[in-house]
């Protein structure tokens, strides 16, 4: 193999080698629970899902995301996702995501992201990023 062509795969080697190498993991800890949640209702049957729980971490260099979804099956389908920001200084903190639309949309009780009391099996899950990496997940049923 010529010198020349010798350099040039091992420089492409160690330009590959360096992108493809697995990003340092976090020192950041933490957890997230969902304990539960409630329909916020423009109707006494369609509304908006209100999922509420606790997160801790510690470690981290910026504050944590909780990003949460949920899913309304058998019945009626609806879905919806938010996130909120918590401070990780180790303290348990309270955290409370609204998924789907403004309440008056939920009037007509036609919109596909409006939860509908009383049917159904409504599920939310919750994931924890850290520091840009997943530290804990959670889930639940909830009550609608």
């Amino acid at each position: 193999m010529r010198p020349r062509t010798r350099a040039i795969l091992c420089a492409a080697a160690t330009v590959a080698a360096t992108c493809l190498a697995a990003p340092a993991a976090s020192a950041a800890t933490g957890s997230v629970n969902v304990e539960g949640g409630f329909l916020q209702g423009a109707t006494p049957y369609y509304g908006v899902l209100v999922v509420q729980g606790t997160a801790t971490c510690s470690g981290a260099s910026a504050p944590a995301v909780i990003e949460v979804e949920a899913v309304q099956l058998i019945g009626h389908n609806a879905s919806g996702e938010g996130f909120t920001v918590v401070q990780c200084d180790g303290q348990p903190k309270q955290w409370e995501v609204r998924l789907g639309p403004k309440e008056a949309d939920c009037l007509v009780g036609v919109e596909p992201y409006c939860f509908r009391a009383k049917t159904g099996v409504t599920y939310a899950f919750a994931d924890l990023v850290v520091d840009g990496v997943l530290v804990d997940d959670s889930s639940a049923r909830m009550p609608t």
